[in-house]
């Protein structure tokens, strides 16, 4: 398929038939979630106006993963200067995981330097580990979906956290149980 990368194909079969081979993955039996944070509004800079009903609806869901003793990471599109890499907070698991994750939210600088979520998208499907679920906040456009695609085409569960709570994201999925704040 189109969304490829060179690393996906299968070479071998490739040259016994001819054609490009893709490599097919298994779904991983553990559960490892990505939340990812948008912090910018479209294509400008601005942090989107509803973030603090997103940090809200966000911290409500940090606090229920934990319950459940679900692993999982927290990565936003903020640029951080000492590092070069972006705002972390990796492989969090347990109640005890919950109050980091409400000091990071509460630290996040929402004017600060961003970079576009697509590129931040496809920074995540070249450098971080696969996760099974991935959660994400903010509006999609063309260019985010293209990028989701990618990792709806792994076999990744993928929701979005808006406005609304929690929704299941891809054409074919139906609407998950709203997270209420």
């Amino acid at each position: 398929m189109d969304m490829d990368s060179f690393r996906d194909i299968n070479w071998k079969q490739s040259a016994k038939t001819g054609s490009l081979q893709s490599k097919i993955y298994e779904k991983t039996t553990y559960t490892e979630w990505l939340i990812l944070v948008n912090l910018r509004s479209e294509s400008v800079f601005a942090p989107p106006k509803n973030i603090e009903t997103i940090f809200e609806k966000l911290s409500f869901l940090t606090g229920e993963i934990a319950k459940e003793d679900i692993t999982y990471s927290l990565i936003a599109n903020m640029k951080t200067f000492d590092e070069g890499s972006y705002f972390r907070i990796d492989e969090l698991n347990g109640i005890k995981s919950y109050r980091p994750v409400l000091e990071a939210l509460a630290k996040i600088k929402t004017v600060t330097f961003t970079i576009a979520f697509e590129r931040f998208l496809n920074h995540v499907r070249l450098y971080e580990k696969v996760p099974s679920h991935i959660i994400f906040t903010g509006e999609t456009d063309a260019l985010i979906d293209r990028e989701l695609a990618y990792f709806l085409h792994r076999g990744i569960t993928i929701y979005q956290l808006n406005e609304n709570g929690l929704e299941r994201y891809g054409k074919k999925a139906p609407a998950a149980k709203a997270v209420a704040p």
